[in-house]
C-alpha cells in the first residue's frame, strides 16, 4: 500500500485499520487477521510512505473474493477499498 500526502498539512503519525473482509456469499475474514507494517506511519506534509499489508487467513476460510475498507484513525475522509482474491489450495 502506498500512502501519498500532497497537502501542506502535516497529519502527524497515523494508524491504519481495516474492516472485516466480506465475500458475496457471507464468508468473512475478521479484521484481526489484517496487519500493517509499520502499524503507525509518520505522515509529514508532502510525503509518501510504503506500508505492507499482511492478511493471515485461517484454513477454514473458503476460497473467493473478499472486500473491505482501510481507514485512517482520526481522518474520516481518508479511506481505500481493499480486495483479496483467495485461491483454492492445489
Amino acid at each position: 500500500l502506498w500512502l501519498r500526502l500532497c497537502s501542506h498539512n502535516d497529519l502527524g503519525s497515523v494508524r491504519l485499520r481495516c474492516s472485516n473482509l466480506l465475500a458475496h456469499d457471507g464468508g468473512q475474514i475478521d479484521s484481526s487477521a489484517v496487519q500493517f507494517e509499520p502499524d503507525i506511519v509518520p505522515m509529514p506534509a508532502r510525503s509518501s510512505r510504503g506500508v505492507t499489508i499482511k492478511i493471515v487467513v485461517p484454513h477454514s476460510v473458503a476460497p473467493g473474493l473478499y472486500r473491505g475498507t482501510v481507514l485512517v484513525t482520526g481522518h474520516p475522509d481518508v479511506w481505500l477499498s481493499v480486495v483479496l482474491t483467495l485461491s483454492p489450495i492445489t
